[in-house]
């Protein structure tokens, strides 16, 4: 089970109200939420404790490794120069959405 604490942060850093459903990992530094598609591994929800980033981006690659990825994909509402500068990701398109006529 996700610590309340950890989930309150993320819901409030992240502007998600509720998780996906997916693979959960939690880990003693954060959780990971993911799906499998392919040879891409989805990242659906990432959160990693105050000064955990790094590790958490390690076992991310060391995930995608082991399941035989050879990309990792993710959507963020935050700005995403911060995951390209620190972690190594490309912006490769847009998501859009509209509310149904």
């Amino acid at each position: 089970m996700i610590p309340k604490e950890w989930l309150e942060d993320y819901f409030r850093k992240s502007g998600d109200t509720e998780l996906l459903d997916g693979n959960l990992l939690l880990l003693p530094y954060g959780f990971i939420i993911y799906e499998v598609d392919g040879d891409v591994l989805g990242l659906l929800h990432v959160y990693a404790t105050k000064g955990s980033g790094k590790k958490m981006d390690k076992f991310i690659n060391s995930l995608a490794k082991e399941i035989g990825a050879k990309k990792i994909r993710f959507a963020t509402r935050r700005r995403p120069e911060g995951f390209v500068r620190k972690y190594n990701y490309k912006v490769v398109g847009y998501v859009l959405e509209k509310e149904v006529e």
